[in-house]
């Protein structure tokens, strides 16, 4: 199974918006707050979400990318004075947030990796509610995670997307961002692509354009196999077979 590079991709442009949030929350509250909203489970009594499986849980949130959301929540919500909802419309506001730390990490290299891995599960957890998919985080190794699909055979490394927000696409030492599809359907999804209309060179990288990509890719493969269908994807049918 094989990724295909965004540097292959068109895509459509796109607008800014800006997102009027709820009260603040702690870092404890908020982490319940995500879980809530989501309909996957109450929170605890004292604040602090339950923990799920630490592997393969398609029914909840592994407990560290919610401190994680959290964690960009609060940056964000610091740097441009917007609370974070979980909708598309916010990604504008991540990707203002993070051409706005960039020049600072030049000086601050030790602050980049929580900052990345925070970006990273905030992004990660708007495109799973958005393609009713789920996380697989095998271990710590932020290279493995994944968001998946339940709806079409798609999944991205939502981290891979932060390092190219943040780095404008130069090399980097992060994990691929590249989609990963049945290889069959690389070539259709790739061509569905390069069919839109080329995207500003300055706005390539932006969390706001990945997630058309990834918005547009779902849809051309569940238009393709017919929107009513019944086959959905689990954790297994994306876990590679070990040698």
């Amino acid at each position: 199974m094989l990724g295909f590079e965004i540097a292959s991709l068109r895509i459509l442009g796109f607008f800014w918006f800006w997102v009027v949030g709820f009260d603040v929350l702690g870092p404890a509250d908020y982490i319940a707050f995500v879980q809530d909203s989501d309909g996957d489970s109450e929170p605890e009594a004292n604040g602090s979400a339950p923990t799920p499986d630490p592997v393969f849980d398609t029914d909840e949130v592994p407990y560290a990318i919610l401190e994680l959301v959290a964690a960009c929540v609060r940056f964000v919500k610091d740097t441009v004075g917007i609370d974070l909802d979980f909708s598309s419309d916010t990604l504008p506001l991540v990707d203002h947030y993070l051409a706005t730390v960039r020049a600072d990490l030049d000086e601050r290299h030790e602050a980049a990796p929580l900052i990345l891995r925070s970006v990273g599960a905030y992004f990660g957890e708007v495109v799973r509610r958005h393609i009713e998919g789920f996380w697989i985080v095998p271990n710590e190794d932020a290279h493995l995670w994944r968001v998946c699909s339940s709806r079409a055979f798609l999944s991205v490394n939502p981290l891979g997307a932060a390092y190219d927000a943040l780095y404008d696409g130069k090399e980097h030492d992060g994990p691929p961002s590249a989609l990963h599809l049945d290889k069959p359907d690389e070539q259709f999804v790739n061509a569905r692509l390069e069919a839109l209309p080329d995207v500003n060179e300055a706005d390539y990288h932006r969390l706001s354009v990945r997630f058309e990509v990834i918005e547009i890719a779902i849809g051309a493969l569940r238009d393709r196999d017919g929107a009513d269908g019944e086959v959905t994807f689990e954790a297994d049918d994306y876990i590679e077979p070990s040698n």
